[in-house]
């Protein structure tokens, strides 16, 4: 074979082999995906918000700290394919550390997202909590603490609910001048304390009579009915 024909030859293979190294390059690049996350860290019982609570990624590494109103702000890279697997962990001196583990859908490579921490005291019985909520929008403090409002409520009630079950067996409550018939599990706010409740089905009393009859820890559900005679239901185990 003659020299320019050995020189084409090798320079073809050389084009060929460089060529399906690109392919398999392109082929093992992973999209990039920003996650930007923020949201505020309070105390799961007094619902004040916590300074220098610190947030971390799974590799301990650290993402944010929360400032004097309990806001951060944090960026995620997630280099991975497919469905996104993360965790965040939120440190704070006297509070027991709290784990958020995450599992989304192949998402976008723009993703936002908000988080509402509790966490608990080391000397308080109230238990810790997180929201998420994923936006496409405004990460300021500002717009987190309006969106907040609810969640604040939705906590303080439960926690006022922990408190009125401390020590008793009670199913039937007045709190915040409202009624309700209460289990282990959830609660159920009734009209009035005359409300008739019906009892396995069997027996109709009212409200303010369940405390004496049925102890809290034998309620197997509760549920609203369509009778306007007997507007709720307790089942027993």
């Amino acid at each position: 074979m003659k020299l320019g024909k050995i020189i084409t030859f090798v320079l073809a293979i050389g084009i060929v082999f460089s060529s399906e190294s690109q392919n398999n390059t392109l082929n093992n690049q992973v999209t990039m995906r920003n996650i930007d996350i923020a949201g505020v860290v309070i105390d799961s019982k007094t619902l004040l918000s916590i300074e220098d609570a610190t947030i971390y990624d799974e590799n301990d590494n650290i993402l944010a700290s929360t400032n004097q109103n309990g806001y951060f702000k944090a960026k995620l890279n997630y280099s991975k394919d497919g469905e996104i697997e993360f965790k965040l962990k939120i440190e704070k001196e006297e509070y027991f550390y709290f784990v958020q583990q995450e599992h989304w859908g192949n998402l976008e490579v723009k993703i936002n997202a908000i988080y509402y921490f509790g966490l608990q005291n080391k000397h308080s019985n109230s238990k810790a909590f997180s929201k998420l909520i994923s936006i496409d929008g405004d990460l300021s403090y500002k717009a987190i603490n309006e969106n907040f409002r609810d969640i604040k409520e939705r906590v303080n009630f439960k926690n006022k609910v922990t408190i009125a079950k401390e020590g008793n067996e009670d199913v039937f409550f007045k709190i915040d001048n409202n009624f309700y018939i209460i289990n282990n599990t959830g609660w159920i706010k009734i009209y009035s304390k005359d409300d008739l409740i019906s009892i396995n089905g069997k027996k109709d009393i009212p409200a303010t009579e369940i405390n004496s009859l049925i102890k809290r820890k034998d309620v197997k559900g509760m549920t609203p009915t369509d009778s306007k005679k007997v507007p709720f239901a307790i089942y027993m185990k």
